[in-house]
């Protein structure tokens, strides 16, 4: 399991009179791997001797076997990628890597919710949704369906939810890898929203309902109650939902897996194909071009991926939503999503500082300054700050001890001995040098153990205007010698203004009295606030087509995967208002209804009449680019042009109609090779004749090429579009599109 991995550093007298140590995170939010971790594959034959002579050369030590047959999770000194390198230089070793970080992918608005489930809607503007109701029209509902939800879990009695739970041979409802128990209760908000989204029961008069509602959630954790997660859980978490009849994998989750990707979450989505699985995945919220700057899962090449971007409500790509023409498939709602809240109690904990500090202790070391009352606050008229009217402090004696220590905590224990999926949500601002010092939230117990995590650089809106944080300290649940805390540290070198808190709420997990209430981003942690929010994300789009493939793989049960994932991408409809610069795959949103009739050969012209056709936004500057000759690889010349007296046109044919333009031969969606390329051959058509070709390969420019064309690819995902242009310069303005994977065999 993936932690806060950290070093010690010194702290004041801690609560019964003990040494106290906060960790100092080695690595922070938004980190690329585990620190002291990697993953090495060994290949096959290799005996158990042999492993453990590569691990012993290599400075590793074994720690856990992972799902994956010869794949172990080590334990290594220094830096990890040299640790990597020397484990790849063994005998026996197929690959290393490191254990990759992954974190949920939402976005959470501050605006005011409302109950409109726009993402269900015909995918027309205005709220351009996946036309779930169209496909409920064709009689499709997902039953039989399983849709594991790999995320931070699930509230497992949720009445929206719980009807609706997969249950196993055992009874379990899924499996938690981050605790290592059967009991994959969310302590966060995200993993139960997701699930939702993609199969909240339909018709009960309560709440939401899911895009395929009845389909069956099985709740599989991966994540932990900060919301992240790391390559062993979720790899562990795919092998388990494919093993135990999981239909569809929703992974709303993402981060940077490396160059070349993350090869142990590859092999695990590859095994879960061999299953007949879907695997559904969320293009990330950076705002990025995936292509260029791959984000994981959607940048890896297995062909049973699905890479969902979020779109907004005027019918474009949201603002922060990633993109990518050759890694992202296709958009789906992801704005102002209303969907199901993990339940939390009355606080145990509800301090405003209002009253001054009397019920906290203020503790320092080293030169630290005391925590006291500021006029500067969230809510009310007073907050908590660490260096009142100051900056904060430089360590007094630095050759004694290397930073300084300054720690507000409750003066009382807070008893969680019956209590589950703690966490901490307070206001905040604050002003901590970069790397060398860092804001500490989260609790202490009396045997010094620190559960929660280290912030520093500038808070959103610093310094006029506080922020909403919030930490999960379910370590330690169960205890009863349980201290909020919140401590600044710093070195010698630079202080800035420090820390201030407000609003702080300790809240815990309840199975008890749910509302049918909407909450918002003011009260969600409040009782009585409702089990029922709006977030956004393209965690939030991908489980609205995660329910598409459930509706298309009931109502068409004999589909194969690549068919299954052939009739959702072929199915989208135009996006209302697309970005020539941000552009995916299909330029479309996922559409059950016209994916639904295209599964099961139905009409789609009658089925789904507020369906359409995509076609690419004009890129600035004109259609296409020429070019000067064949592109390279092509083998056989163009075809020589043919009169046809049909066709035959005036200067004022411009209002005619346009050639189209098709696929006579292309190749499979995998293309296996031996070798560092592989070949594919596409044959073109139009049904006119005398046209010329022009194709667009990845994210190239568009060029001539002939009618038979030959081209060798390296591994990856590819697309080819091309579009055929008649004699007087008419251009198909719905270019044919393949898209396939090139995979190497091993």
């Amino acid at each position: 399991m993936l932690a806060f991995a950290c070093a010690s550093v010194p702290a004041a007298a801690a609560v019964g009179g003990d040494s106290a140590h906060l960790p100092r995170p080695a690595v922070r939010p938004g980190s690329v791997f585990a620190p002291g971790e990697a993953i090495v594959r060994f290949e096959r034959g290799t005996s158990r001797s042999e492993r453990r002579q590569a691990r012993r050369e290599a400075g590793a030590s074994f720690e856990d076997s992972l799902g994956l047959p010869r794949a172990e999770l080590v334990e290594v000194d220094g830096p990890v990628r040299a640790a990597v390198r020397r484990l790849e230089r063994q005998p026996g070793v197929a690959y290393a890597q490191p254990n990759y970080r992954y974190e949920a992918t939402a976005v959470e608005t501050n605006d005011t919710f409302d109950d409109e489930l726009w993402g269900l809607d015909d995918p027309e503007t205005p709220d351009p949704g996946v036309g779930a109701l169209g496909a409920w029209d064709q009689g499709t509902r997902g039953t039989g369906q399983v849709i594991a939800v790999l995320d931070t879990g699930v509230d497992l009695t949720h009445p929206d939810i719980a009807p609706n739970l997969w249950e196993g041979s055992s009874g379990e409802h899924g499996f938690d890898f981050v605790d290592e128990d059967p009991d994959p209760d969310d302590y966060n908000f995200h993993g139960t929203h997701v699930a939702a989204t993609a199969g909240a029961v339909a018709g009960n008069e309560l709440g939401i309902a899911g895009v395929a509602p009845e389909a069956e959630i099985m709740a599989v954790r991966v994540l932990d109650g900060d919301g992240f997660g790391s390559t062993d859980e979720i790899a562990a978490g795919i092998l388990y939902a494919a093993a135990n009849g999981a239909d569809v994998i929703n992974m709303s989750l993402g981060g940077l897996g490396g160059d070349p990707g993350d090869k142990t979450m590859s092999d695990a989505i590859e095994v879960a194909a061999a299953a007949n699985v879907v695997v559904v995945a969320a293009a990330g919220n950076e705002a990025a071009d995936n292509d260029t700057e791959p984000h994981t899962p959607c940048a890896l090449p297995n062909a049973n991926l699905i890479c969902v971007a979020a779109l907004n409500r005027a019918g474009a790509l949201a603002s922060f939503s990633n993109w990518g023409e050759s890694t992202v498939d296709l958009a789906a709602p992801g704005t102002q999503i209303l969907s199901a809240k993990a339940h939390y109690g009355a606080p145990l904990l509800d301090a405003g500082f209002e009253a001054g500090l009397a019920d906290w202790t203020t503790q320092i070391f080293n030169g630290g300054l005391e925590w006291g009352e500021s006029s500067s606050a969230a809510v009310g008229a007073k907050s908590a700050t660490d260096s009142p009217g100051s900056d904060y402090a430089p360590a007094l004696d630095p050759e004694v001890e290397a930073f300084s220590y300054s720690e507000l905590l409750t003066t009382a224990a807070v008893n969680l001995g019956v209590e589950r999926g703690c966490r901490i949500h307070f206001r905040t601002k604050y002003e901590i040098e970069e790397i060398f010092d860092a804001f500490f939230v989260g609790a202490l117990t009396e045997t010094s153990s620190f559960d929660g995590f280290g912030l520093d650089g500038a808070s959103p809106g610093y310094p006029s205007s506080f922020t909403r944080e919030e930490v999960s300290i379910s370590d330690f649940d169960g205890r009863t010698d349980v201290h909020p805390v919140f401590a600044v540290v710093a070195d010698e070198t630079i202080e800035f203004d420090g820390a201030y808190v407000d609003d702080v709420h300790l809240i815990c997990r309840e199975d008890e009295n749910y509302l049918d209430k909407i909450a918002n981003s003011g009260n969600f942690d409040q009782p009585g606030s409702g089990n029922y929010i709006s977030f956004q994300g393209s965690s939030m789009a991908t489980p609205h087509v995660a329910g598409v493939v459930a509706l298309v793989r009931a109502a068409a049960p004999g589909l194969t995967v690549q068919e299954v994932i052939d009739a959702v991408l072929e199915g989208v409809s135009a996006m209302p208002n697309p970005d020539p610069k941000r552009r995916t795959a299909t330029f479309g949103i996922a559409d059950a209804c016209k994916a639904t009739a295209l599964a099961t050969e139905g009409n789609v012209a009658a089925d789904c009449p507020a369906s359409s056709e995509p076609s690419p936004p004009e890129e600035e500057g004109g259609e296409e680019e020429e070019g000067g000759g064949e592109e390279e690889g092509d083998v056989t010349a163009p075809p020589a042009a043919s009169s046809d007296a049909s066709n035959t046109q005036t200067s004022s044919g411009a209002d005619r109609t346009r050639p189209r333009t098709f696929f006579r031969e292309r190749p499979r969606r995998v293309v296996r090779t031996r070798w560092r390329w592989g070949k594919a051959v596409f044959r073109f058509g139009s049904n006119e004749r005398g046209v010329r070709f022009f194709c667009r390969i990845d994210r190239g420019p568009w060029r001539r090429c002939p009618a038979r064309f030959v081209r060798w690819f390296r591994p990856g995902k590819h697309v080819l579009r091309v579009r055929a242009r008649d004699a007087v310069g008419n251009v198909d303005r719905t270019p044919a599109v393949s898209r396939f994977v090139v995979k190497r065999r091993r």
